[in-house]
Formats: structure tokens, sequence, C-alpha cells
């Protein structure tokens, strides 16, 4: 069995880092190190971790200035033992289901092509109790890939390759995945240039190199509360938008993989029209002239935004498709 290093950043996580560290050290697999890099936390992380780590030499605690998670990650990567051949991401909120590592590591050994493994989660509030069972599970199930001018399903099970990865990341919350670190290393790690989601931007580059297995059954509870980097909706959008344009430019593409990156936005883009459409026409029912005006100029420079054909987009038109749809909300954000 596959010796597994799990990298853990810490910032101000004192409310729930011990319930992390103990679902680790219930793991029906013991064969794991762990590497906690308290990201200049101003609150007990460190010294909680420093108890727990005095009764188990499994757990090495790593301090640094605040450099984002990105950076932490890097530095966690750094510090694993040489022995560790694939990797665990377990953030210091999340928590693991016993037989996550038995799960995933089994699913990973049989497919030496894949460069890894992920799972599902169920939401968990601030207290550990589990709402809106079956919500996080369907989303990540809910993956789009393209194929040809569609955006087609993807069967539940079936592996994630970068035809999907690149519309919509499903390897979220980080504890549902697991990687073989040569490819994460391959692919330079974690980017500290991206405040978030940098871990998506690492799936993607590695998803050139090999698929991702889907095991579909629950190794994982995502903790949400008020202070979710993800609750920051725009900060999000953002990040999403400078991850694609970063793929595009990246000189790993092949001339396939750039075609799919921008047909995979355009078809994005062109599934907003619909409610663009139905909202301008709302208005014009309703006699709002101001909202319909607003709603005339969105829609004018969403089929702009169209014109982009895929295939042919300079640097400068994949910037303008990168945009935020006008009066919508991202369908794929990440919650």
């Amino acid at each position: 069995m596959s010796s597994i290093g799990v990298i853990m950043a810490a910032y101000n996580a004192e409310r729930w880092i011990a319930d992390s560290l103990a679902s680790l050290q219930a793991q029906s697999v013991q064969a794991w190190c762990c590497v906690v890099v308290d990201d200049g936390s101003t609150d007990a992380t460190a010294s909680i971790v420093a108890g727990i780590a005095a009764a188990d030499p499994r757990i090495l605690l790593v301090k640094q200035i605040h450099s984002g998670v990105a950076a932490t990650r890097n530095v966690g990567l750094h510090h694993l033992d040489g022995n560790v051949d694939v990797i665990s991401l377990l953030d210091s909120d999340d928590v693991l289901v016993p037989d996550a590592f038995a799960v995933l590591t089994t699913a990973l050994e049989a497919r030496p092509d894949a460069v890894g493994v992920f799972g599902l989660a169920e939401y968990i509030d601030a207290e550990g109790k589990q709402f809106d069972a079956g919500r996080h599970p369907a989303s990540q199930q809910d993956r789009r890939r393209i194929r040809g001018i569609r955006l087609v399903s993807v069967d539940v099970g079936d592996d994630s390759t970068f035809a999907d990865m690149i519309v919509y990341g499903p390897i979220w919350p980080s504890a549902v995945g697991l990687h073989r670190r040569a490819a994460l290393q391959a692919v330079g790690g974690f980017d500290p240039a991206l405040r978030v989601i940098s871990d998506w931007d690492a799936y993607v580059r590695m998803s050139r190199r090999g698929p991702f297995v889907m095991v579909d059954r629950q190794v994982a509870w995502y903790r949400r509360h008020d202070a979710n980097v993800t609750n920051d909706s725009s900060a999000t959008t953002a990040g999403r938008a400078k991850v694609l344009r970063k793929t595009w430019l990246d000189q790993e593409n092949t001339a396939a993989q750039r075609r799919l990156i921008v047909r995979g936005l355009w078809l994005s883009r062109a599934a907003d029209t619909p409610m663009l459409t139905r909202t301008l026409l709302g208005a014009l029912r309703r006699g709002d002239g101001e909202h319909a005006v607003r709603a005339s100029v969105a829609l004018s420079r969403h089929l702009a935004r169209l014109c982009c054909l895929p295939g042919r987009v300079s640097e400068q038109r994949l910037a303008m498709l990168l945009e935020p749809s006008p009066c919508t909300t991202p369908t794929r954000t990440r919650t």
C-alpha cells in the first residue's frame, strides 16, 4: 500500500483543527504522516497542533509567516518524508470518514495510469452537524465534458479528464482527493499567485498527464462556516477567470487542448443566454422601462462576447469571455 503524506494548511483554525487531526488519526489505514503548516496564525492553532504532535510522531508542525494557502501547501510538500508517494490535502476545518484512505488508495492502486482519485463529501455546519444531505455530492457528480460543440454529462463513476476539469473541478473540498506526488511535483505544485482555487489550477495541470478516478461514495465531511474562503463569490469568480486565462496561455497546451479551453468557456457563457433573455422579456411585460434598458444592455454585451467564436480567440477576446456575465450569479461557483 502506498505511503500517504497529508498536507494541512492552517490559519487561525483553533476551533476545528483538533477534530480534523482526530479524523486523520482515526483512519483505518495508519501508514501516513502529516505536515501541519501554521500560516502565521494569531490564535491558538500552533499550540493545539504542538500538543497533538507531542503524542503522535507522525504529525509535524511547521510555522511560517502568513503567505496564503498555495504557498503554505508548497511548504508542506517540501517537508514530507521522501518515502511518501501519494498526497492528501486535508483542510484544517474538514473531517475524513474513517475508511477514506482505504477507499481512495485501493482505487488509485488499481489505476496506475491515473494521477489522482477523488470521492464525495457531505456538508456539516460549524458545530459538526450534517445539513443539506446529498446536495454537495450531487454537485460533484454533475460534471460536464466538452464534446465537439456541446457540453455533455459525464457519467457518475467515470474518470475526470482535462476535457471536464477545465469546465468544473469536482475535487472539493480538498479532503476528498488523493494524488500521486510525482504528478503534483511534475507540474510545480501550487501557484502562490492564486489567492483562491489554486487546488483546481493544480488539478487542471495534472489532468494533462492522466485522469482522476472518481469513487462514488462519501470520504469526507465539508465544514461550512462564516470564515470559508469560498464564501466570497466575487473572489472565486475572479480566481476562476485567472486560472482559465493562465491555462489557455500555458505552453504545455496542445492545439486541441487550447481549443477545448475556449470552447468550454464559450459554451458556459452561452448557457446564460436564456436567463438574460427571460430577464429582458419579464421587464418588458411588467412595463419596467428602467430595468428593461439595463437588461437590454446586459444581453447586448453578452451576445457581443459570444461573437468570440471558439477556436478563433485572441488573448484580448479571451479576456472578454472571462468577464462575469452581467446580471448573473455564476452557477458553478464553489459553495
